[in-house]
């Protein structure tokens, strides 16, 4: 699924000329991270977040709600993709004891006898 790019697009043109350079170098960084072993990533993330705290200030609010924004959509769009799960079937009834089978041939078998010895 493709991140909204509006969304970041305009917080970006959003910013003074001076920051945007940097904000979009960072951002490259947090793409890369998806790349990374769960074990790396974690502390990775959270030393990029630290840095683009630091370098956009009162701006970090807007970030988050986009960022925020962004992580709804992607779930909204997983939860539309995903079809319901079909409905719980019944399973088919269990063969019947292979010692009924038998006493229903022997019964057959008697039956025959019978009707033939008329």
């Amino acid at each position: 699924m493709r991140v909204p790019r509006r969304l970041y697009t305009s917080l970006t043109k959003s910013l003074p000329q001076e920051k945007r350079p940097q904000f979009m170098e960072l951002m490259k960084k947090m793409r890369l991270t998806r790349q990374m072993k769960k074990e790396q990533k974690k502390a990775a993330i959270v030393q990029l977040d630290a840095e683009i705290h630091k370098l956009l200030g009162e701006d970090y609010k807007r970030y988050r709600t986009v960022q925020n924004q962004v992580q709804a959509d992607r779930q909204q769009a997983k939860d539309a993709a995903t079809p319901p799960p079909p409905p719980a079937l019944s399973p088919p009834p269990p063969p019947p004891p292979p010692g009924l089978q038998r006493l229903k041939k022997k019964l057959m078998m008697k039956k025959k006898m019978k009707s033939a010895a008329r």
